[in-house]
């Protein structure tokens, strides 16, 4: 799912809650860059505005709130073994 659909954008924001709970779960091995994406799309360039623009946060906080304690881990190896 690339953007938001303005008729419904809870879709973007349930879907980014499942992926991120594989990803957390590790049957689905994204290491962290659709998380990084998700904070990108909804930090980065805000140029959309109401709806689609918040189902870009809600996405990006999905990630946050499912996936964290692994993103978390990751960089804290990647720091360790450099």
């Amino acid at each position: 799912m690339n953007s938001p659909d303005p008729d419904n954008p809870g879709a973007y924001v349930n879907f980014h809650a499942f992926a991120a709970n594989l990803a957390d779960r590790g049957i689905f091995t994204t290491y962290p860059t659709w998380a990084i994406w998700a904070q990108r799309e909804a930090h980065e360039d805000r140029r959309e505005q109401g709806v689609i623009g918040d189902a870009y946060v809600l996405a990006a906080a999905q990630w946050i709130l499912w996936y964290r304690q692994s993103l978390f881990k990751q960089v804290l190896l990647r720091a360790e073994s450099s």
